[in-house]
């Protein structure tokens, strides 16, 4: 079952988008694709991250960035600044889809089988204030676990993450999306504890579906 949305047409209908073809070289040789298609997301003198996974514009955050906003400002890393429409949103998983009125150049790759413990990964985001955006942050896959309050997985891993990155991609030695951040934890006493949504798990809850089948990664 979808998540809340603005009207009962846009909760009844999937919405399909293009796949993107994996990216088979690493993150490095892909950085400024990357960078180019995740962006800060602002609202009410706060601001949270997102990332395109569409190049009609759509982009997806976490609910608790856009709250109950209708419109949001999107502004990328090249200081371009429009305004979003938040189309579906979902609390219990915390995911949000957005879309801008523009058509996005640089779209990220999803990759729909789950990370390993042990893999290297990278959160994209914008940390604590927005003169941050576009910061990349490197961990590994510490464990999957199971949100015990929403019943939906999550991606334990020790990448750092602050305020701000909320929303923001969770990629893969490639550049693919295997998530996005959505938590930490915040006791003094805890390190490297934080927690991302799996990208196949918000993609379902909004009712997003890739075109052209699903596809594996080859290790």
């Amino acid at each position: 079952m979808f998540g809340t949305t603005d009207s009962e047409e846009q909760a009844s209908a999937p919405i399909l988008l293009p796949r993107v073809p994996l990216s088979p070289l690493p993150i490095k040789r892909n950085v400024s694709r990357v960078l180019s298609a995740v962006v800060t997301i602002r609202i009410r003198g706060g601001h949270g991250s997102g990332f395109l996974i569409g190049q009609s514009g759509y982009l997806l955050t976490n609910q608790h960035v856009v709250g109950s906003a209708e419109n949001v400002q999107v502004v990328f890393a090249n200081g371009l600044e429009v305004t979003g429409k938040v189309l579906r949103r979902d609390a219990m998983n915390d995911v949000a889809l957005v879309q801008i009125p523009i058509r996005a150049r640089s779209v990220l790759p999803i990759r729909d089988n789950m990370v390993g413990r042990l893999e290297e990964v990278y959160a994209v985001g914008s940390p604590m204030n927005e003169i941050l955006q576009a910061t990349i942050i490197k961990g590994v896959v510490s464990a999957i676990r199971m949100d015990r309050s929403s019943g939906f997985r999550r991606i334990q891993a020790d990448v750092p993450v602050s305020e701000g990155n909320s929303g923001g991609p969770l990629l893969d030695a490639r550049g693919n999306v295997v998530g996005l951040t959505v938590s930490k934890y915040s006791d003094d006493r805890a390190q490297a504890l934080n927690f991302f949504i799996p990208i196949e798990d918000a993609l379902d809850v909004l009712g997003i579906e890739l075109q052209q089948g699903r596809t594996s990664m080859r290790k």
